[in-house]
């Protein structure tokens, strides 16, 4: 009730392009919160069979300017998609081990991103997401996060996009039977794989997850991943051709970087 009074009072918005307006244009839960202290008896009196003084009381220590909640949800949005690069960063966000917070926000994260893949179609451009620490997601008290690698990597093919899945912990895409059977189904719809150095328990856990990818990881392959040297890597191109390559780096590309 509180936010319909607020954009009451915004009158200016019902006469601009809703879609024309910055991020920076729309209030934030410290406005609604200052408007609704403002008005407090008034809303009282329109609302008395809410409990208004606890929706009160939970803007102010959870999402005003000193809730906990401040720093994730009271700001305006920072995110400019109308670049070459755009990082969702979400160290901040696993360091606060808050599993409410965490699926929260991977939820506004992720179905931003899935809405952008879906606007492509208009544009045509061609797009890449690119999960680094992709173990972080692959995670059974975040099912948000492995649902969204598992379909995008079925759909991104059609919005001319594609998807390039980054771990150092593969065995935690085998940690329970629900997560490796999603596992092997964007196996199945993965064209090129890239495995450098492992240690020997993780070695075996990436020969359990191939084990029906084509002819699986032979006992040389699985030699070669645990000898690996730095930039050595086994490369799969399909089920039944992979190559033993060397990465190098040249002198511009140690530039951009």
């Amino acid at each position: 009730c509180e936010k319909a009074l607020l954009y009451e009072a915004y009158s200016e918005y019902y006469k601009k392009n809703l879609s024309k307006l910055q991020a920076q244009d729309w209030p934030i839960f410290k406005n609604i919160y200052e408007y609704a202290q403002s008005k407090k008896n008034k809303i009282i009196k329109s609302y008395n069979n809410l409990d208004i003084q606890y929706i009160h009381e939970l803007l102010r220590s959870e999402l005003s300017t000193e809730g906990k909640l401040a720093f994730l949800y009271n700001k305006h949005s920072s995110i400019n998609i109308n670049q070459k690069i755009a990082c969702f960063d979400l160290n901040s966000l696993f360091e606060k081990n808050n599993q409410r917070i965490i699926q929260a926000q991977l939820f506004l994260s992720l179905n931003y991103i899935q809405k952008e893949v879906k606007d492509n179609d208009y544009t045509k451009d061609s797009l890449a997401i690119i999960i680094d620490e992709a173990h972080l997601l692959i995670d059974e008290n975040n099912p948000i996060a492995l649902d969204f690698v598992y379909q995008m990597v079925k759909r991104i093919r059609k919005r001319n996009g594609g998807i390039i899945i980054i771990s150092q912990n593969p065995d935690d895409f085998m940690a329970n039977e629900s997560i490796a059977k999603k596992t092997k189904a964007i196996l199945n719809n993965t064209q090129y794989s890239f495995f450098f150095n492992l240690s020997p328990n993780n070695v075996k856990d990436v020969t359990e997850m191939y084990k029906a990818y084509g002819s699986g990881i032979s006992e040389d392959e699985r030699l070669f991943i645990a000898k690996a040297k730095r930039g050595q890597a086994l490369f799969f191109v399909s089920g039944f051709d992979r190559h033993k390559v060397d990465v190098f780096v040249s002198k511009d590309e140690s530039k951009n970087f």
